[in-house]
């Protein structure tokens, strides 16, 4: 992860090229990031998630997040970190669950969504309260792909050295 002195190198993801496209201009304004690419997830995936040399992705997952969830697992496994931006609780659980470190509001401004493209890309997990995980909750795999959380204080297994923020 590059420090202040370096923009953060982020690939922004979604299925609404309108939605990418405006992310894409309102991220491009903040000095401190260099957007190396917009795609779709079948995009992303298709050319290797580690393709654009990316610090993290941001990825819109819209209004029907079951249909872009997978998708996000797959690219969690093997790509940069992902702060997912989503409209309401049940994106943000499936969101949490499917992998990704970061979890927003779509509304976001600019500075939180940067905020947690530097912190996702230190390991740390971020998101806003009742998104999929409570502060200082403990993360552990569900089925063999993607992240749960164990409540504040329970006794899970180690979280393979990602934070929470």
């Amino acid at each position: 992860m590059p420090t202040h002195a370096q923009p953060v190198r982020v690939v922004v993801v979604g299925s609404d090229p309108l939605a990418r496209a405006g992310l894409a201009a309102l991220l491009s304004q903040d000095e401190d990031c260099e957007v190396v690419g917009q795609t779709d997830g079948e995009g992303l995936l298709a050319a290797g998630p580690r393709t654009f040399s990316a610090d993290a992705a941001i990825w819109d997952v819209g209004w029907r997040p079951a249909e872009v969830l997978e998708q996000l697992a797959d690219a969690a496994e093997s790509g940069p970190p992902i702060v997912a931006l989503v409209a309401d609780e049940a994106g943000a659980a499936g969101a949490r669950v499917a992998g990704a470190l970061g979890v927003l509001d779509r509304v976001s401004d600019t500075d939180a969504l940067m905020a947690a493209v530097r912190a996702v890309g230190l390991g740390l997990s971020v998101g806003r309260p009742g998104a999929g995980v409570e502060p200082g909750g403990k993360r552990r795999r569900i089925g063999g792909r993607g992240w749960g959380s164990y409540p504040k204080g329970s006794r899970g297994p180690p979280h393979r050295g990602r934070g929470v923020a």
